[in-house]
């Protein structure tokens, strides 16, 4: 019997989907073993989202992150390759 204290994580699977519902908008979802609370704020703070969102394997850096997670705030992203840099942003919604 594999007997575990409630503060132990549980072993499960990283489980992402992505759904396009308009041109403009694109869902992804994604299950993690973490409480909700950890990974809304590694998803609304900058200084914590920039430590994660790209991977090393992309060859990308994020020079820079300003985000203002309220609905109607904006998400502004600035990224860099070797040979090219540009930015992206976003509005937020419900």
């Amino acid at each position: 019997m594999d007997v575990r204290r409630e503060s132990e994580a549980t072993p499960m699977k990283n489980l992402t989907r992505v759904e396009r519902k308009s041109e403009r908008e694109l869902v992804v979802t994604r299950t993690v073993n973490a409480p909700a609370r950890l990974v809304f704020e590694a998803w609304t703070k900058a200084e914590l989202f920039r430590r994660w969102w790209v991977p090393k394997s992309y060859g990308l850096t994020l020079l820079s992150c300003e985000m203002d997670v309220r609905v109607g705030g904006s998400i502004v992203w600035c990224f860099a390759t070797k040979i090219r840099r540009w930015s992206s942003s976003a509005r937020t919604s419900k």
